[in-house]
């Protein structure tokens, strides 16, 4: 029952709002700012007390975080009460004020986004027990239980795939971190819920959250406006829904719908806002927090900020003033400023853009696209498998008319042109240096950047919403209400976007991904009953060997069974190698059943070699013809998943 999942997303709300909003109101955010902007600054907190607990000797959980939030409250004090001392004073003028809009029409829009999110979500995950059947999926379950079991969550010393003993390198954990951190404020063990309640609240709360903050940064809110916000963050399909079927790429995911929060701010300090201005101690504390926070969710993000976004921002800011001091030869010192600031943004993003990205062999994606479906996708918003859903995607084509026409939005063209030239490079340029050098830092995975093309496509749109309701005549519409005329134009955004064949498509798409049925990619139904018996078969402390890549380690992240791997990607010790390569010799080489011994191995959880993730031929020759070797006892199966108990070391 959906019920159990509530109190789940209850602990899950109170992690990305409580310690944020409080630091954020310490900072000088007015209450409804503090609020907005606390997911993008509690999931930095929460990852950096994961790192700062474990470094001090600090158990994971609770306590690390409520002691970072208030160091950080007390930081947020401190630097606001000197900034006042220095007179720089500043508050934050929000939009409702200059335009008096009452706040209840944002927050309706969140509402909207997060009903509609929220149904899809529910659609899309069938059942509280189902859960992503991809291949990330074995690390990032596991590693939630294994981060909760063991109370270390450090994205600077991730030990699951190297063993205890063994220094670990970086990994991004904050999405593993907060769903760890609500099992243990619930006291209890299970990670397929707190994921699914994290999947919920990141796309149905935060990402619409997130548009919302941006959106009103750059248009002037409008009761219509704020309510199509909240319709458009659930319209198109390139995401969140693309990469909640995909990979699955939780940490991208969350990293993204935190993206337009981080943007929001970077217009504040940037003061390209025309209408806010920021309070300048809660807006640095909440944009380097935030950083943090989208370094520590996925790299690859925190790089579209300094690389792509950031870039366009500074150069918008910079230029124009720039080039008027060159032309004139008058150097004010803002000017001079803003060349400073270009120069170094510039030569960062440059040397990021070398030094942060992965081996060339692991970027090496194929070209989905050809040129003219490249074209043609990127014009409707609609990469990969995102079916077209047609009304957004004329919007945002409408939105970028308008917006040259006027020259009043060049900035949302600008950063929409930026995100698109990335996905279209992964996407349609053959591979080569230029493809490398552009999209390499982002593994030129054309699905994580294709996920980038609704973050400025929908503030686009909002602007084709705004001039359709400028010019149509509404006829006696036009005597009703403000709200009357902002909820009939969120009715018929809704019947045009959320009924039709594109939208169905895609949830229906990510929805198979999700699904525990016979002939399953990762773990079949024959499966998943197999692995629901293991408590009963396999006294607690035993270790059971599998072979990760048919899905038989998500015993571990399932139902706690001790497994010998927990990941397809780990470093083997040389008892996991013997294992793999020989398990099925154990009658003629003695050294298999010392390595099991020595890793207090007596069962063996067999799925079968032929049906793998990612349709990968068994890299396990030791796991051959299991059954047909002497000494290992078949216990219970289900199908052709069958546990042996191992009776061939006496």
């Amino acid at each position: 029952m959906w019920s159990s999942v509530i109190p789940f997303v209850a602990v899950t709300l109170v992690l990305f709002f409580v310690p944020g909003t409080l630091v954020n109101l310490a900072g000088g955010f007015r209450p409804l700012s503090a609020v907005g902007f606390a997911p993008l600054v509690s999931t930095g907190i929460i990852a950096v007390a994961a790192i700062a607990g474990q470094l001090v000797g600090l158990d994971w959980g609770p306590i690390p975080i409520v002691i970072t939030t208030i160091a950080s409250i007390g930081l947020g004090l401190a630097v606001r009460l000197a900034l006042r001392r220095l007179g720089i004073v500043g508050r934050t003028l929000t939009a409702d004020q200059q335009t008096r809009l009452h706040p209840g029409w944002p927050i309706a829009g969140v509402l909207i986004g997060a009903g509609i999110i929220g149904r899809d979500m529910l659609v899309i995950l069938g059942s509280p027990t189902n859960f992503s059947q991809t291949f990330d999926n074995i690390f990032h379950l596991n590693a939630v239980r294994w981060i909760t079991e063991h109370r270390q969550g450090s994205a600077l010393d991730m030990r699951m795939s190297t063993g205890l003993d063994v220094p670990a390198g970086f990994y991004p954990t904050a999405w593993h971190d907060i769903a760890s951190a609500t099992l243990l404020s619930m006291g209890v063990m299970d990670p397929v819920r707190a994921t699914s309640a994290l999947l919920i609240v990141v796309c149905a709360v935060v990402w619409p959250l997130s548009c919302m903050l941006l959106v009103r940064r750059m248009i002037v809110p409008t009761a219509v406006n704020q309510l199509a916000i909240g319709v458009l963050a659930a319209s198109f399909s390139a995401f969140p829904y693309l990469l909640v079927g995909f990979g699955v790429l939780y940490p991208n995911l969350l990293g993204l719908c935190l993206l337009p929060a981080i943007m929001a701010l970077g217009l504040d300090i940037l003061d390209l806002s025309p209408i806010s201005t920021p309070a300048p101690a809660a807006t640095w504390a909440a944009a380097l927090i935030g950083m943090a926070g989208l370094g520590l969710a996925h790299p690859n993000v925190a790089l579209v900020v300094l690389d792509v976004v950031g870039v366009i921002m500074v150069v918008y800011w910079a230029v124009p003033a720039v080039y008027r001091a060159v032309r004139t030869r008058q150097w004010d010192r803002p000017t001079k400023v803003k060349l400073v600031v270009l120069v170094g943004w510039l030569g960062a993003a440059m040397g990021a853009l070398k030094v942060v990205r992965p081996p060339i062999t692991a970027g090496r994606w194929a070209n989905p696209r050809g040129l003219l479906d490249a074209i043609i996708e990127t014009a409707s918003v609609s990469p990969l498998e995102a079916t077209i859903v047609l009304v957004p995607a004329l919007l945002t084509l409408l939105g970028i008319v308008v917006s040259i026409v006027r020259r009043r939005y060049i900035l949302l063209v600008l950063l929409h042109s930026g995100l698109c030239f990335l996905w279209f490079v992964a996407a349609a340029v053959p591979i080569s240096f230029f493809r490398d050098l552009i999209t390499g830092p982002w593994y030129s995975d054309p699905y994580r950047l294709a996920s980038l093309l609704p973050i400025s496509a929908l503030p686009l749109a909002v602007v084709g919403v705004d001039f359709i309701v400028e010019k149509v005549s509404f006829g006696r519409l036009a005597t009703l209400p403000r709200a009357a005329v902002a909820a009939a134009v969120a009715v018929v955004l809704i019947a045009t976007t959320q009924f039709g064949s594109g939208k169905r498509d895609v949830v229906e798409w990510t929805r198979e991904h999700y699904e525990i049925r016979t002939g399953g990619n990762l773990v079949s139904l024959e499966e998943y009953e197999l692995i629901q018996r293991l408590p009963e078969l396999v006294p607690a402390g035993d270790v059971v060997a599998v072979d990760p890549w048919n899905g038989s380690s998500m015993a571990y992240a399932l139902v706690g069974t001790q497994t010998t791997l927990k990941h397809v990607l780990f470093d083997a010790t040389e008892n996991d190698q013997i294992i793999i390569d020989h398990l099925s010799a154990i009658n003629q080489l003695p050294e298999v059943c010392r390595a099991l011994d020595e890793e207090n191995v007596h069962w063996v959880l067999d799925f079968g070699n032929v049906q793998l993730v990612n349709q990968i031929i068994n890299p396990y020759p030791g796991w051959f013809h299991l059954a047909v070797v002497r000494g290992f006892e078949p216990v219970a199966s289900e199908g052709t998943a069958v546990l042996y108990k191992v009776t061939a070391c006496g």
